[in-house]
């Protein structure tokens, strides 16, 4: 997506943000998630490349098909994988 404004820090300048969005239908409702992870690893060294493979080989294997009564149950069954909080945050 192409930012109205150039975002800049110390680390870097970007002009254009790509970001990962997850979509998630349970029973007929829809939400998504959005991982603010950033495009390089000058701020954190969890981003948009990691952390897609990341979502996608392990943390929705491990929730897919799952029955959760509270948000806090997934965050329990995601520690098992270390880090990579933008990407269990997103999901």
């Amino acid at each position: 997506m192409k930012l109205v404004v150039p975002f800049e820090t110390s680390m870097d300048r970007l002009v254009v943000r790509r970001i990962v969005l997850l979509e998630a239908n349970v029973d007929g409702v829809t939400g998504w998630g959005e991982c603010v992870a950033a495009e390089a690893p000058f701020y954190s060294p969890e981003y948009a490349d990691t952390a897609w493979p990341v979502l996608r080989d392990f943390l929705w294997p491990m929730v897919k098909g799952k029955k959760f009564d509270s948000a806090c149950e997934v965050w329990d069954l995601l520690k098992r994988v270390r880090g990579h909080n933008m990407a269990k945050a997103c999901l």
